[in-house]
């Protein structure tokens, strides 16, 4: 018997258009067969948020935060305040342990880095869909690993 799955919304949203695109040709053409659109600008990701009827937002945090590198987790923190429910996967370039940890301590998010597999990238999509949080992709988990062995 075929089992039907609703359609899944999601939102990208990344300060690099080519990225984007890319990741919302790849996630609606894939098995998921989900709606994937694509936030320009910040309001337009918060208007989206706002509207309701979003099953995953993939985030660089870039897209919101421009100073996150030096640990100005301030806009985040409020997104995910005010839309507690919409899973995050935060999809990043960021390589710094003590900050990507504070995104781990929020909920209902899991992390990716932009340099892991696709396949990484979409396992742990599905993880967030069905309600898996707290995962993290086989680069990032190298780099806690490494960090864990400085100290």
């Amino acid at each position: 018997m075929k089992q039907e799955f609703a359609r899944r919304q999601i939102v990208i949203a990344d300060p690099t258009l080519n990225v984007a695109r890319t990741l919302r040709s790849l996630l609606s053409d894939g098995s998921f067969g989900n709606a994937v659109s694509l936030a320009e600008l910040r309001f337009d990701l918060i208007d989206r948020l706002q509207s309701g009827g979003v099953d995953l937002l993939i985030l660089d945090p870039a897209f919101v935060q421009r100073d996150v590198d030096i640990g100005n987790l301030d806009f985040i923190l409020d997104l995910r305040r005010r839309f507690s429910a919409v899973p995050i996967l935060i999809y990043t370039t960021l390589r710094d342990a003590v900050i990507l940890d504070e995104f781990l301590c929020m909920n209902r998010i899991a992390l990716s880095s932009k340099a892991d597999e696709l396949v990484d990238i979409l396992r742990l999509c599905e993880q967030l869909l069905s309600g898996s949080f707290g995962g993290v992709s086989p680069k990032i988990d190298a780099m806690f690993r490494g960090a864990r062995d400085l100290v």
